[in-house]
């Protein structure tokens, strides 16, 4: 199998770095592929309980769960010295 262009100049600087920076990049290299399986994971987790729906989205969700109050756009009395 062939390398990508990325792939060799990435493997051509990691040669050039001392054994302790090398290790470092080894365990940064799994951190990111531990992360992009935690997000891929609740990608598909959140996927599937849209589909469940077990999940409500989109317009129309808060509906009757907030008020605005007749006078919102009154000044406030105790504000009233600085107008």
């Amino acid at each position: 199998m062939s390398m990508s262009p990325v792939e060799r100049m990435t493997i051509d600087k990691i040669h050039t770095l001392p054994t302790d920076l090398q290790q470092q990049i080894l365990a940064f290299a799994e951190f990111i592929e531990l992360r992009a399986k935690s997000n891929l994971d609740a990608n598909i987790q959140a996927s599937t309980d849209l589909t469940a729906g077990n999940k409500r989205q989109g317009f129309g969700l808060w509906k009757g769960a907030i008020t605005i109050h007749d006078d919102f756009d009154e000044p406030l009395a105790d504000f009233e010295e600085y107008m």
